[in-house]
C-alpha cells in the first residue's frame, strides 16, 4: 500500500509539473511577444527614486532607464548583497559597501569612477519609490495605460474591443473570443479537420452548410431570435459578417452607457444561439422549447441590465419593454 501511495504521489507530481511548465511557458511567451514587438519601447519605464526602499540597486532601471548591473557589470561581480535597495548604497562611503573585495584598476577602476558619479547625486526624499514612465503625461505607471498602449499599437487595425463587457459571464466571454477566431466547432471546422458527416447542413434549419456566419446570422431559426431581441432593445439589421456584429455595436449613434449594455445584450443572444444549435445536435430536449429559449435570453438581459443600475436605470435607458 505504501509503494502505491508513493507511486501516485509521484505521478500526481509529475502531472503538476507539467502544468506548471506549461502555465509559465504560456506566461513567458506572451512577455517575450510583447518584448520583441518592441511596442513599449520608447517610453522610457523606469523605477522613480523616492525615499529608496522598494527599488533594486542593482537590477531596477532608477537611471537612465538602464539598471546597474547592465551598465556596471564588473562591479556587480563583486557585491555581496545583490539585492539590496537604493537607501543601502547611496549617501554611505564606498568602502562600506559589502565587496568581496575592493575594487582594482583596469576596468573596475574606470567603471568606479562612472559608478560615484551616480550615486553621488542621488536624492533620497520623503516618499514611496514608484515606478514612471513617458508613455502618457500622467507620469506614473499603472497596467491600465500599459494595456491602452499595447492595444493602440498591437490591435490598430482592429475594431473588436480587447476589453470585454463585465457584465456577462465568464463563460459568454471564453465563447466570444472563439468566435472571433473562428474556432467554434461548427461542421464546416470540423469537416476541415478530417471529420466526416453525413450531413453538413446546419442543425437547426438543414438548408445550408453550417459555418459561425449562417449560425448566427442567416439562419432562419437565428433571424426569428434578433427580431424578437430587436423588440427589446432596437431595430437590429442583417449583418453581413461575425465582425460586421461588432461593427455595428461600436458605431450605432447611442451614448457610452448605453452601448455597454447592447454588447452585452448581444453577446448573450449569441451564446444562447450556440446553445440551441448545440440542444439540437446533442438531443437536449430541454432546449428544443423555443419559449424556453426565449426565457432563458429574457433572464439573463435582466440581469445584465442590473448590472448596470449604478450606471443608468432600466426605466431611462431608452429600450423597449415587452
Amino acid at each position: 500500500m505504501a509503494v502505491r501511495n508513493r507511486f501516485e504521489m509521484a505521478s500526481l507530481q509529475k502531472d503538476i509539473d507539467l502544468v506548471s511548465k506549461s502555465v509559465w511557458n504560456a506566461i513567458k511567451k506572451c512577455i517575450d511577444e510583447v518584448t520583441s514587438s518592441h511596442v513599449l519601447n520608447g517610453f522610457n519605464l523606469r523605477m522613480c527614486i523616492g525615499n529608496g526602499q522598494l527599488a533594486n540597486f542593482w537590477f531596477d532601471p532608477w537611471h537612465d532607464g538602464t539598471p546597474l548591473a547592465v551598465s556596471f557589470p564588473r562591479l556587480l561581480n563583486l557585491e555581496n548583497n545583490k539585492l539590496c535597495k537604493v537607501i543601502d548604497r547611496v549617501n554611505i562611503p564606498i568602502e562600506n559597501y559589502s565587496w568581496r573585495r575592493m575594487p582594482r584598476g583596469g576596468v573596475e577602476s574606470s567603471q568606479l569612477h562612472s559608478f560615484m558619479n551616480i550615486v553621488n547625486h542621488v536624492q533620497i526624499v520623503d516618499e514611496c519609490d514608484q515606478w514612471c514612465w513617458d508613455g502618457f503625461n500622467f507620469g506614473s505607471y499603472n497596467v491600465s495605460q500599459a494595456r491602452k498602449m499595447i492595444d493602440k499599437v498591437d490591435h490598430a487595425s482592429s475594431t473588436f474591443p480587447t476589453l470585454w463587457c463585465r457584465y456577462v459571464p465568464i463563460r459568454f466571454k471564453v465563447f466570444i473570443w472563439r468566435l472571433r477566431l473562428r474556432r467554434l466547432p461548427t461542421k464546416l471546422n470540423l469537416l476541415a479537420k478530417g471529420l466526416d458527416f453525413d450531413n453538413g447542413a446546419c442543425s437547426m434549419c438543414s438548408n445550408c452548410l453550417e459555418d459561425d456566419l449562417h449560425i448566427f446570422v442567416s439562419c432562419d431559426t437565428t433571424k426569428l431570435l434578433w427580431r424578437q431581441v430587436g423588440r427589446w432593445i432596437m431595430d437590429i439589421p442583417l449583418w453581413s459578417s461575425i465582425d460586421g456584429i461588432w461593427s455595428w455595436v461600436d458605431g450605432v449613434p447611442i451614448s457610452d452607457k448605453k452601448r455597454i449594455t447592447v454588447r452585452a445584450i448581444i453577446i448573450s443572444t449569441l451564446w444562447y444561439i450556440w446553445r440551441l444549435r448545440n440542444s439540437i445536435v446533442f438531443k437536449d430536449s430541454k432546449f428544443k422549447n423555443g419559449m424556453y429559449l426565449i426565457a432563458l435570453l429574457l433572464l439573463t438581459l435582466i440581469g445584465c441590465m442590473q448590472g448596470l443600475k449604478r450606471v443608468e436605470s432600466i426605466g431611462r435607458c431608452g429600450y423597449k419593454t415587452l
